[in-house]
């Protein structure tokens, strides 16, 4: 009873930001979570939020579930309900520094899926996804054939050679386990000549409700593994107690297999880390 469906659309609020963690986690329980509810609040207190509408279920039925709010000065922030009362239609969280107003809208998410378990899916998903990055902080030296790599730039899977406004790709070149790129004889960067460096890095978590993954990341990519991710920790949490989790995945997977169609890009995206 007032809850959606798997896969309902939820309304992103203007100042919420959609590649952040608390936004990243909305969109996975939105695809995968069976017992999810947006609506509006009709007022509240600093630790409360009430909607006569909208909170019509049992007492204590999203006690331990997750509130977002997506619109007014709170916009994109996450709490924890500790109390749902039918009687006063009402959620309980921990304090604000003002009251939540009428007309504000929210998200609640009920406890069955934490947000715990969503950061969780999240960050492993985030693990696996390759990043491409571009390294432009090595100047070529005439007749030299290695260089230091850079702190940090491992897995090189391309060097281009940028000169007189023309870039050229390298295809004489190897990354030693010493930590050097290395280019073949006679095949030495010019003096002068900006060494970019491609390379592979996995993402890293993400740790805080307002922190973002790269701009160049396909979210569709991510919320797929995520999901994956989502359904192993639900498995191992519930085991054969809950069995509708077959059919969440289920669900979950055709509504990421239409969000895929958009592109036909692998993990690997490209960011530029320096040099611009």
């Amino acid at each position: 009873m007032g809850t959606t469906v798997v896969g309902t659309p939820v309304t992103l609020g203007a100042n919420v930001n959609p590649r952040s963690l608390a936004w990243l986690a909305l969109r996975l329980a939105e695809i995968n979570a069976p017992d999810i509810r947006q609506s509006t609040a009709t007022g509240g207190t600093t630790t409360t939020l009430v909607d006569t509408v909208g909170l019509i279920q049992p007492k204590d039925h999203w006690l331990g579930g997750t509130l977002w709010i997506l619109s007014g000065g709170y916009a994109g922030t996450v709490k924890k309900i500790t109390d749902s009362a039918l009687s006063g239609n009402s959620i309980t969280f921990s304090a604000l520094t003002s009251a939540i107003s009428a007309g504000v809208d929210y998200v609640v998410l009920g406890p069955d899926v934490t947000y715990a378990n969503l950061v969780m899916a999240i960050n492993q998903a985030l693990r696996e996804i390759t990043v491409e990055h571009v390294d432009k902080t090595l100047v070529g030296v005439n007749g030299t054939y290695e260089y230091t790599l850079p702190t940090d730039v491992t897995r090189v899977v391309g060097v281009d050679l940028y000169r007189s406004d023309t870039l050229y790709k390298s295809t004489h070149w190897s990354e030693t386990e010493e930590g050097k790129i290395k280019f073949d004889r006679g095949y030495s960067p010019c003096d002068d000549d900006a060494i970019w460096l491609h390379y592979l890095e996995t993402h890293g978590d993400l740790e805080t409700d307002a922190e973002e993954v790269e701009d160049l990341l396909e979210l569709p990519v991510l919320m797929q593994l995520a999901t994956e991710k989502l359904m192993r920790l639900l498995y191992h949490r519930y085991g054969g107690d809950q069995k509708q989790i077959q059919e969440w995945l289920a669900d979950a997977m055709a509504a990421n297999k239409e969000r895929l169609k958009v592109t036909r890009r692998s993990y690997g995206v490209s960011v530029h880390t320096s040099g611009w």
